[in-house]
Order: structure tokens, then sequence, then C-alpha cells
């Protein structure tokens, strides 16, 4: 994801786990305040749309499991 910081563009670099390469601290220190604030967002709400993701994965399959087994065809 690239930051502009001081007019210059910063790859900035945010794994599954929220930890941040460079880290969070140097963004702070070095980018105005409202870039942060809107790389906060921009992880908040892929992570949001990630959990709702797996949610609808999950309800699939808990309606897969929950659906009575096929009777065999006897014929």
């Amino acid at each position: 994801m690239k930051v502009a910081v001081d007019g210059k563009t910063v790859d900035v670099r945010v794994t599954a786990h929220l930890r941040w390469d460079p880290p969070l601290e140097t963004i702070i220190e070095t980018a105005p305040i409202a870039e942060v604030l809107e790389l906060e967002c921009i992880v908040l709400n892929a992570a949001r749309m990630a959990r709702q993701v797996r949610r609808e994965e999950l309800e699939q399959l808990e309606a897969i499991l929950q659906k009575p087994p096929l009777e065999p065809n006897h014929r």
C-alpha cells in the first residue's frame, strides 16, 4: 500500500495480524495524522470485509451440514 509522506510516496505493508512495516510509530511520527487515520480506516475495513466473508462461508458450511442425507434410489 502506498502512503504519501511529506510529498514522497512510502510503501507500507500490513499483514493479516495488523503488524505494520515500518512500525506504526514511525508512520505516525513522519506522516500527517489525516493520512495515518485514512490508512487505519483502510486496514479496519479490509479486516471487517474479511471477517464477513469468513462468516458467510461458515454459514454456508453449516447449512450444508444440517441438510438431511439423500436417500439412495432403489429401483
